[in-house]
């Protein structure tokens, strides 16, 4: 009888039960007869120690992971193509593939019960319906948070604009605003030095127009505004507010510097001025593609707002086919390089001035009928601005309007300008 017979059979395979069957078959005599039976059987893990082993098979695997990450880093530094980036860049991406395997390595991070995410979504409902603690990060302007409440963890915001339209220093104001609540902020500055930034909130803050703090202009500031303009650097020690202005950061710097800044002082809101001035990863821009490589940006920036659990709001350009419209009101489509912008994107934001082009429009006929429209049209959004919200994954759409001060590079509440 053979010994798929035996165990066909329903009889029970034991080292004792088997062995005269091998010893008269000579069927394991090339792997030492039947002593290997004995061998094979007590070779065997036990159950009381599976998790011992298991936990060792696991520790080796991360050790060659961080090994990986290692020999990587070090070609790199070898690499032909290595003068591309800084040393500083590769160790950033370094440091942030080791952050992700840590990060990852706790066996709680994958895909888990409904029933305990439901507990937890209950929770976070109980705690939102009691006012108890603070749920995402609201912008500051009433009317626009009533609209899409605030910016939540987790969510990428993608605010887009021509140029001339005031992203930047509606960008900023949203920041500044977070930061006085008490709220840290890391705020990438890719166009823009830290100290051009420093010199609009300073302004805003002190009430002093921003071009009169650069060049010449600055002779004619007065005691009494650089009394102020004191105060304000005073008070901003306290803000929780990180500008970084090195050009040409890629996701991981940006994820692997706000990391730190979360890990410092419990981050609540990443500001990217602008998306399209990130630098995408080395294997996007092989492929030699824009859209490919600003795909690659803003899922990066999707998975980063997700993986620190906060709210990313992103800069975008928008397309020049918004110049050829007779309404300049921006859309969805002309979001700029990729169609992935409006897909990876939670939120989409638009800010539009009107003022901005009736004060550069012309009348080509010369008629004073023209003109007078185009003044009575100017005379009603002077000062004014538009945020559109063109897509909200969890609410709807619609817009609001906002007071625009372009002297002090400010945003505020229309209905409260209105009352002063």
């Amino acid at each position: 009888m053979l010994l798929g017979e035996w165990v066909d059979a329903g009889r029970k395979a034991s080292p004792l039960s088997l062995k005269h069957l091998a010893d008269a078959e000579s069927l394991c005599e090339p792997v030492g007869g039947s002593r290997y039976l004995y061998e094979l059987a007590t070779s065997v893990v036990s159950v009381v120690d599976g998790r011992d082993y298991g936990e060792t098979i696991h520790g080796l695997w991360r050790d060659r992971c961080a090994l990986s990450i290692y020999e990587a880093a070090r070609r790199q530094l070898s690499d032909v193509e290595a003068f591309k980036q800084t040393a500083v860049q590769r160790v950033e991406t370094a440091i942030e593939q080791l952050s992700l395997l840590v990060e990852t390595d706790g066996g709680d991070t994958g895909a888990k019960p409904f029933g305990r995410i439901a507990e937890d979504t209950l929770a976070e409902i109980d705690r939102d319906r009691s006012g108890d603690a603070p749920v995402g990060v609201a912008t500051g302007f009433n009317d626009i948070d009533a609209l899409i409440t605030a910016m939540m963890p987790g969510d990428l915001t993608l605010l887009g604009a021509r140029p001339g339209m005031g992203k930047t220093a509606f960008a900023g104001n949203v920041a500044e605003n977070a930061a006085r609540r008490g709220e840290a902020v890391y705020f990438a500055s890719l166009e823009m030095r830290d100290r051009q930034l420093a010199r609009r909130h300073m302004g805003n803050a002190a009430n002093i127009a921003t071009h009169q703090l650069t060049g010449r202009r600055a002779r004619d500031l007065t005691q009494n505004d650089m009394d102020r303009l004191r105060r304000v650097a005073r008070e901003g020690d306290s803000l929780p507010f990180w500008i970084d202005d090195r050009p040409g950061l890629t996701v991981a710097a940006i994820s692997a510097r706000a990391g730190r800044i979360q890990r410092k002082a419990g981050l609540r809101l990443i500001v990217i001025d602008y998306l399209q001035l990130v630098r995408a990863s080395a294997e996007a821009r092989y492929r030699g593609s824009r859209n490919d490589e600003v795909g690659d940006i803003s899922g990066g920036l999707k998975n980063l707002a997700k993986r620190l659990d906060v709210p990313v709001l992103a800069l975008s350009q928008l397309s020049r086919r918004v110049e050829e419209r007779t309404d300049k009101r921006p859309m969805l489509y002309d979001l700029r390089d990729s169609g992935s912008l409006e897909q990876d994107a939670d939120n989409v934001l638009f800010l539009y001035r009107e003022q901005y082009y009736l004060e550069r429009e012309k009348d080509e006929e010369g008629s004073p009928a023209a003109w007078d429209r185009v003044q009575e049209r100017l005379a009603a959004v002077r000062d004014t601005a538009e945020i559109i919200v063109a897509k909200q994954r969890q609410g709807p759409t619609g817009s609001a309007t906002l007071h625009w001060n372009g002297a002090l590079q400010r945003f505020g509440d229309f209905a409260a300008h209105g009352e002063d």
